[in-house]
C-alpha cells in the first residue's frame, strides 16, 4: 500500500514536470525568430529596416513592429501608437494602448498600429526568459518536504523487515506451528 502511494506520487510529479516543460516550450515559441531593425535609427522613416535574427538584437537598437507582429524583445515605445495584446504574458484579456514611453514585453502581439521600440532586453534576458529560467530552477530543485517524504518509506520498510525478522526469531523461540506463524505474519502485514 505504501509503495503504491510512493509510485503514485512520483507519477504525478513526472506528469507535472512534463506539463510545465510543454507550457514553457509554448511560451518560448511565442517569441518571433526575426525582427525589423531600423538601420539609420531615424524614428520617423520606417522604409530603412532590415530583418535580423532576434538573437542579434542588442540594447539600444530600434526595431519596427507592424500590426499583427509579436514583439521580439522587451523595450520602450519610442514612436507610434498601438493596442498590444498582453494576454500571453500578463493574462490581461483586454488590449493595452501603448504610446511613446510605454514599456512592451517580448512575446506580446501588436494589434493595430506600427510602433518603433528601443530594445532594453533581448533574447534570454527578456521577462519571458526570466520566467522560463525560474520555472526550470524550481523543477530541478527538490523541496525539503519531498526529501522527507522520500526517506519515510525507507524507514518504514526498515522497521517492517526488522519486525518480521524479530517475528521469525520469536517463532523459533516459542516454537509456533507453521500455520500460526503465517497467521501472525499476515496479521502484522495487514496492519501496515
Amino acid at each position: 500500500m505504501l509503495i503504491a502511494f510512493v509510485l503514485l506520487g512520483r507519477n504525478l510529479e513526472q506528469r507535472a514536470k512534463i506539463k510545465a516543460t510543454s507550457d514553457m516550450t509554448s511560451l518560448l515559441s511565442a517569441l518571433p525568430a526575426k525582427a525589423r531593425l531600423l538601420v539609420k535609427g531615424d524614428l520617423e522613416e520606417s522604409s530603412s529596416t532590415v530583418e535580423v535574427p532576434c538573437n542579434n538584437l542588442s540594447v539600444g537598437d530600434h526595431i519596427v513592429i507592424l500590426p499583427g507582429d509579436r514583439v521580439p524583445a522587451d523595450g520602450i515605445v519610442r514612436a507610434g501608437r498601438s493596442a498590444v495584446d498582453e494576454s500571453s504574458f500578463t493574462g490581461e484579456p483586454l488590449p493595452v494602448t501603448k504610446l511613446p514611453g510605454a514599456e512592451v514585453a517580448a512575446g506580446t502581439i501588436n494589434l493595430n498600429g506600427t510602433i518603433t521600440v528601443e530594445v532594453q532586453r533581448s533574447g534570454g534576458e527578456t521577462a519571458i526568459g526570466d520566467i522560463v529560467r525560474l520555472v526550470e530552477e524550481a523543477q530541478s530543485r527538490e523541496a525539503p518536504v519531498q526529501r522527507l517524504a522520500d526517506k519515510v518509506p525507507l524507514l518504514l520498510l526498515l522497521i517492517l523487515f526488522s519486525c518480521l525478522s524479530l517475528l521469525v526469531k520469536i517463532q523459533g523461540w516459542i516454537r509456533l506451528t507453521a500455520s500460526s506463524y503465517v497467521t501472525l505474519a499476515m496479521d502484522f502485514l495487514a496492519v501496515w
